[in-house]
């Protein structure tokens, strides 16, 4: 599931990504937003060059249904493991 990239100060909207802060991207990798618009950290994924995020993303919101394989469009800063 391709998922856009987000350019502004705030969160980022439902299926939107935004980049973490350079000095924490080896640990938090990207934050996003699911579907419902519930807020989410890749802190145990890995990011693939092309922006494939490996394992799944999982929110974690009791009662949220969000569970996708992402692509994080626009991904620039190569692998993060």
């Amino acid at each position: 599931m391709p998922i856009a990239i987000y350019r502004g100060t705030d969160r980022p909207p439902p299926m939107h990504w935004k980049e973490c802060h350079p000095s924490t991207a080896k640990r938090f990798k990207a934050e996003l937003t699911c579907e419902w618009g519930h807020s989410l950290v890749l802190k145990g994924h890995s990011v693939r060059e092309d922006g494939r995020v490996w394992p799944s993303v999982v929110c974690m919101k009791p009662g949220c249904t969000f569970h996708q394989h992402v692509k994080l469009l626009d991904w620039t800063s190569g692998t993060l493991h």
